[in-house]
Parts: structure tokens; C-alpha cells; sequence
């Protein structure tokens, strides 16, 4: 099968998968410079096969498919196009608003905001100008990247965002990061941060046969011997664990794309975390650099440790109990994060799993001292916080406690978000079709 068939059908299946579609989707992939291959119109993504994935030339493609190749005309820097009809996407397109930075992963994936369009190509394509996505008025949204990878990862990320956008309806207004940092966090996200992995993954959907070759870095990798106090057998088994509770974030919809990161600790003052900016499907247990606590920029073996070790090491510091830690960006805990809503107990579950309330860490750029420090106090006395407009840090004496408490986080924001719902609409039965209609209402209201 054609490697660029297999990837569509791929993601076909993804998508789907994640409940992401509607009756008119459509996905596509540039192949070399003026053709695409692209599934057939009218044909739902869940009942797609292989003969539904057509060749044609951007510049002779029928009407159906003119979105698509006029977009590829227009930007030579996209390879990849998903027009989708995401659950969270469709109110927030119905009211034909912008949606603003509300999550950081939104800024760096998304853009500082994302614009509603006409159902016009020419509205699309001014409205997509500098950015890689839109929503489409009364329908979907279309988003693209370099790789089928990041335009489908956009879509998980616009849903999210747009379902944090609704909720804010009844739970409070969001607070919307700053546009100077939403611009920059673009900026890093496009230059650096994802590059490598963008590189790694365009060539895996091309079908070469190996990854790009590692480029030399300004940041040389620290040439330290770590004296090992652990054995063998306990670090291969906590590699294993750390490759599988990547899997698992993504499986159970606690994470997008490469977003987030998890660590265990491997001895009093080391701990092994996931490395910066690979998805967690291509990962391998070899690739988990182990990180000393004490002083996290110390590292060896494996790739690049992620950014965020530093709050990872801080709280094993300070809580020698822990022994794994999750950060991650699950769908209801990002809406309370977002809003920068400390959650009440709902629950004698969640009392015992996480301690008490949950409590909102003082908003922080991705990486910077400040998000540490704020996640850190947000995390006193507790085993989870959200940490603002960014997404949720759990805490467990190992990584089925921690998982345990980021499942009774994201149920308590649900039963939470239900509440509100009803309190405002003064209905006595929770739909999401309910704070739909009341979204729509509210924001056409506004308008008027």
C-alpha cells in the first residue's frame, strides 16, 4: 500500500477513534509539489478503505475537493489538511466567534486565536493567513500542518479549546493568556520546540526508511557519570512503565499530540522522565533520560529531557513519598485550569486520592521558573493542582496511583462543569446539547 494511503487511513482511524468527525469530513496529504492524496467526497471517514483515497493534481481537483487544493496553492509551507466537524467546534462556529488563547497548547498548536470564516474558499484562505487553522461558519473547522501528525493533532487541540471556550459559558470567563506570550509560545512551538519531531515524523509518513539524523545543538548534551545506587532490572522496568503511561495519556484522551510528560523516581535522587517533543507512539523505553533531582539540568543516557522536569524534580524533592508524577492536559481538568477555578470535593474519592480541593498554580510560559514555583505551592498538601491555562499535575506513591488520581480529577471537573450547566440554565438534566444552546444564546446575544 501506497505510504501516503497507509498514513491517511491512519488517521482516518484516529480520528474517528477520538470521536472528532461528522458526516463531511475530509483529510488530505500533499504528495511532492502541485498533487495530493485525499479521501473521497461523501465518504465517511469510519467506513473509509483504501479505494477511497484518490491521486489528483491541486491544480485541476474538482469542486469538492477545492478547499483543499486552493489551500496547498496558497501555502507551500502545509503538507497536511483535516476539514472535520468536531463535536466542541460546531457551537462555537454556529456563533461565528473567535476564539481566543484560552490553553497554551492552543497558542503554540493552534495560534493566538482561531478566527471563524465564510464558507468560502477566499474566506478561508485570508482567514487561515499566518495561522493553520479556522473554523468554518455554521460548519466545522479546517486545520493543516507539516505532517498529517500536527494537522491532526490541531484538531484534538481546537476541540479542546472550543470545548474550554463553551464551558466558560456557565463556569465563569476564561482567562485568556497574555496575546504578546500566545505570540511567542507560537513562535518557540514553530521554530524549535517541534521540529525535530515534525522532521522524524514527515519521515516516517514518507516511508523512509530511517529517522532523521540527529542535527548538532547549541545545547550540548552534559558529560556526567552517574553512579548508579539502583539496579539493572528496576530501571528497565521503569522505562517500560514510563513508555506506557505515555500510551496510556493518549489512549484515554488525558493528553494531545506530545503534550505533557511523566516521570518515576529510579532512586533517592534520580528519577527517569520522557524526553522533549516526541510523541509518545514512536517512543522507546531506551529513549527516557535519567534526570537527578537535586539538579534537574543534570542528565544522561536517552534523548533531551522535557522542559518541565524541573517541576517534576521539585516535588519529588520535596515529597520523598512520591515516586511518579503526571502533567497532562485532560478535556474537563484544562476548562477549570482555563477559567482558573479552584475545584471543591466532589467526592470521598477524590478527598482521599488528592487531599482536598484543587487548587490553581499561578499561570506560568511553558518551561519558566515561575510555572515551577507556582505548581509547586499549588501542590502543597495535595496530590493534584491545575496549573493556569496549561493543564493539571498529579502526584502518586507510583504510576498507577497517579493515573488513578488524574481519572478522579477529570470525573470531578465533569460532575463539576454538570453542575454549572444546570445552575444556569435552571434545567434539572445535564446534556452537552444543553450548554450548546446555551453557548449559541449567550454569545449571539452578545453580539447583537
Amino acid at each position: 500500500m501506497n505510504n501516503n494511503v497507509q498514513t491517511i487511513l491512519e488517521y482516518a482511524k484516529r480520528l474517528v477513534g477520538e470521536g472528532v468527525v461528522g458526516n463531511d469530513d475530509m483529510i488530505s496529504m500533499r504528495y511532492e509539489l502541485n498533487e495530493m492524496y485525499i479521501t473521497k467526497a461523501g465518504v465517511k471517514l469510519a467506513d473509509l478503505t483504501e479505494d477511497d483515497v484518490i491521486k489528483m493534481n491541486i491544480f485541476t481537483a474538482e469542486k469538492e475537493y477545492k478547499y483543499h487544493s486552493e489551500i496547498y496553492k496558497e501555502r507551500a509551507d502545509i503538507n497536511a489538511i483535516c476539514q472535520c466537524y468536531p463535536k466542541w467546534v460546531v457551537p462555537v462556529a454556529k456563533a461565528g466567534v473567535t476564539i481566543p488563547a484560552v490553553m497554551d497548547d492552543m497558542a503554540q498548536i493552534v495560534g493566538p486565536t482561531c478566527k471563524t470564516a465564510k464558507d468560502d474558499i477566499a474566506s478561508i484562505i485570508k482567514t487561515l493567513k499566518g495561522r493553520n487553522s479556522c473554523l468554518v461558519k455554521d460548519k466545522g473547522c479546517i486545520t493543516s500542518g507539516r505532517t498529517m501528525d500536527e494537522a491532526y493533532t490541531c484538531v484534538l487541540v481546537l476541540d479542546k479549546a472550543s470545548h474550554c471556550f463553551v464551558a466558560s459559558s456557565v463556569n465563569g470567563e476564561n482567562k485568556i493568556i497574555n496575546g504578546v506570550e500566545a505570540r511567542l509560545m507560537r513562535f518557540i512551538y514553530k521554530t524549535k520546540y517541534s521540529k525535530k519531531n515534525q522532521e522524524n515524523l514527515s519521515a516516517k509518513e514518507e516511508g523512509e526508511s530511517q529517522a532523521v539524523a540527529e542535527k548538532p545543538s547549541d545545547e550540548k548534551k552534559p558529560e556526567v557519570v552517574i553512579n548508579k545506587t539502583w539496579d539493572d532490572a528496576k530501571e528497565l522496568e521503569l522505562r517500560q512503565v514510563i513508555k506506557n503511561s505515555g500510551v496510556d495519556l493518549l489512549s484515554e484522551n488525558l493528553v494531545q499530540g506530545t503534550w505533557g510528560n511523566t516521570a518515576a523516581r529510579l532512586a533517592d535522587d534520580y528519577m527517569l522522565v520522557t524526553p522533549t517533543g516526541l510523541d509518545y507512539i514512536s517512543l522507546t523505553p531506551e529513549d527516557m533520560p535519567v534526570v537527578q533531582i537535586s539538579d534537574p539540568s543534570v542528565w544522561a543516557y536517552g534523548k533531551k529531557p522535557t522542559s518541565e522536569r524541573k517541576i517534576h524534580a521539585a516535588i519529588m524533592q520535596a515529597r520523598p513519598e512520591i515516586g511518579a508524577t503526571i502533567h497532562s492536559h485532560p478535556i474537563f481538568c484544562s476548562i477549570l485550569a482555563s477559567s482558573r477555578i479552584e475545584l471543591p470535593v466532589m467526592s470521598e474519592e477524590m478527598q482521599q486520592l488528592v487531599g482536598g480541593t484543587c487548587k490553581v498554580g499561578a499561570y506560568g510560559l511553558p518551561g519558566t521558573k515561575k510555572l515551577k514555583e507556582g505548581t509547586v505551592a499549588a501542590m502543597n498538601g495535595r496530590n493534584a493542582c491545575f496549573m493556569a491555562n496549561h493543564g493539571v499535575f498529579c502526584a502518586g506513591k507510583d504510576m498507577n496511583e497517579a493515573f488513578e488520581i488524574i481519572r478522579i480529577m477529570e470525573k470531578s471537573c465533569y460532575e463539576y462543569i454538570q453542575q454549572c450547566t444546570l445552575k444556569a440554565t435552571g434545567k434539572e438534566e445535564y446534556t452537552d446539547e444543553l450548554l450548546f444552546d446555551y453557548f449559541v444564546e449567550q454569545k449571539t446575544a452578545k453580539k447583537k
